[in-house]
């Protein structure tokens, strides 16, 4: 029938056709990895862990040709064993470490150790124009002498380079003394790790003697004198703070400071005008963001020479403009005489009294203040834009426990943006009388039910089953067990707050105190009901996560 509607010629070329077109159709083509360009391969290894990326660059010299500024990003180098990087690597190197040995110590004896060094200087001056990237240099904790003015001359020539880092320290029987006129740098953070000393027989605590002391504060001294109109954050020993900081220069660019290890000693012990040293440092840095003080002091150390204000020391010359920019306030261990909190400003944004050391160390004098005697520090200041609060207290008469429960009354309405909470309360379950006022729940659970912003609460509710006792060492039974009584409690406390983001349990397991947390996520089941969910890996978030707090 169909063959006197159409034509057999037409009906065979339309087949034709078909069939050609279906011939002459393109084949998909195929991308390789290797086809990518750089910007997408870099950003598909990029997930990668580091060790994982020098694995793949071995695959073919395109993806290694593209991985080199990703993987000699940082590089160390160790005299004498090592020879200096190549000179086509260099110019992807961002941080640079030059380090030591510390099992080979013959370039360190006195007979080598100038021959050595003088070596190293002439391999970092050739390398000098291949550094175009350099923006962190570490000098590593086995460089017997510290840094010295012919290094230091080196990295003065370096117009990018932002970052100072010494791990190597000023304090072997031969340091090397800075030239001030060596120092000129624009450097933005300097970092000076050896924070403190230790006795090898007992690892006591002590301070420098009054000669290591003198070098070591000299040399930060013209460090940091040399580039303090950009430097912009610092991290001190404690005991160099006074001496290594010279209040007669103008620090406008300063914003960080951190200082760990002792109280130092004043240098001017008479305070002349009435204001110890230590606030005449901070006055110095009027622009400052962060203050971050993990200092302890010995245990003869004098009660009034452990404060930053105390009660027989005058004020700030201008309270009105005391630290107007300072947001980030951290003190460990304040004294009960401490009134620094009645000078920093409204706007302060997080305010922390964290345990410091995390361990005890001998010879050290670390006092956790009574809940009394801190809700007195508290008071005086008055901070109603706080988002975080990290307090550590002790509960050990029928006054701490009026004093807690007053403070988690009155806590929400003086701070109603916090943010992330952390609150270990250390209770003496020896004294009877103050044994049916424990219960943390209800009242907890009213507090985290009045901060509507709270998404982040670590607390310790130290837990009379486990007062006195020594740390889990295994994930054993009894383990497990404190771990489903903390999880009750952690449901109770929340069970009024479903827009917590996190609960953090306080729980010593092992040796490695930076670790004794349980974490549970509020999870939303299908039906819209939240519950806390244990988190598998307990890593810490960040106590502000809509802020980018750099801290050096």
């Amino acid at each position: 029938m169909w063959s006197w509607l159409i034509p057999i010629g037409l009906a065979a070329w339309m087949a034709s056709n078909v069939v050609r077109g279906r011939q002459r159709r393109p084949k998909t083509q195929r991308i390789h990895l290797e086809d990518l360009n750089d910007d997408v391969l870099r950003a598909i290894f990029s997930k990668l862990h580091p060790i994982d990326r020098i694995i793949a660059s071995s695959v073919s010299r395109r993806i290694r040709t593209t991985l080199v500024p990703d993987i000699f990003w940082s590089v160390q180098w160790q005299p004498p064993n090592q020879s200096l990087p190549s000179k086509n690597l260099l110019p992807y190197v961002r941080t640079f470490k030059l380090s030591g040995n510390l099992h080979d110590k013959r370039q360190y004896t006195t007979l080598v150790n100038h021959t050595t060094h003088e070596a190293i200087v002439a391999q970092l001056n050739n390398a000098l124009p291949q550094l175009t990237l350099l923006s962190t240099f570490i000098l590593g904790s086995f460089m017997l002498g510290g840094l010295s003015s012919e290094i230091m001359k080196i990295l003065t020539r370096l117009p990018t380079l932002q970052r100072l880092t010494l791990d190597a320290s000023w304090l072997n029987d031969s340091p090397f003394i800075l030239n001030p006129g060596d120092c000129a740098t624009t450097l933005k953070f300097i970092q000076y790790t050896t924070t403190y000393l230790t006795r090898s027989s007992d690892h006591g605590v002590i301070r420098r003697s009054p000669r290591k002391l003198q070098i070591e504060a000299s040399n930060m001294r013209h460090l940091l004198a040399g580039c303090h109109s950009t430097l912009e954050g610092i991290v001190l020993p404690g005991e160099l703070l006074i001496r290594a900081v010279d209040i007669s220069l103008q620090w406008t660019a300063l914003r960080e400071l951190v200082v760990i290890g002792l109280w130092p000693e004043d240098v001017d012990t008479t305070f002349q005008d009435g204001r110890s040293q230590m606030l005449q440092v901070l006055e110095a840095l009027p622009n400052l963001y962060l203050i971050r003080l993990g200092i302890l002091a010995q245990i003869n150390d004098p009660q009034d020479r452990t404060n930053i204000i105390g009660l027989t020391h005058a004020p700030p010359h201008h309270p009105a403009s005391f630290l107007r920019n300072l947001r980030i306030f951290k003190l460990s261990s304040p004294t009960e005489d401490e009134q620094i909190l009645a000078f920093l400003p409204s706007s302060l944004e997080c305010l922390a009294f964290p345990r410091y050391p995390i361990e005890r160390m001998l010879d050290t004098r670390t006092v956790f203040p009574p809940c009394s005697r801190l809700v007195d520090i508290l008071n005086r200041g008055h901070f109603p834009s706080l988002e975080t609060l990290d307090l550590i207290y002790v509960v050990s008469s029928m006054a701490d426990v009026e004093a807690e429960g007053a403070f988690v009354s009155s806590l929400p309405s003086k701070h109603p943006n916090l943010y992330f909470l952390s609150i270990q309360r250390l209770w003496n379950h020896h004294l009877p009388e103050l044994e049916d006022h424990w219960e943390p729940v209800p009242k907890f659970r009213t507090l985290l039910s009045r901060l509507k912003r709270l998404r982040q609460f670590k607390f310790n509710a130290s837990v009379p089953e486990r007062f006195g006792r020594f740390p889990f060492s295994g994930l054993l039974e009894d383990y497990h067990e404190h771990i489903d009584r903390l999880e009750v409690l952690a449901c109770a406390i929340t069970s009024e707050c479903p827009w917590l983001e996190d609960i953090a349990m306080y729980r010593e397991l092992g040796s490695n105190v930076l670790l004794y947390w349980s974490y549970w996520d509020m999870v939303v089941d299908d039906d819209g009901t939240p519950r806390l969910q244990r988190r598998q890996h307990p890593i810490p978030r960040s106590s502000a996560p809509r802020k980018h707090y750099q801290v050096v």
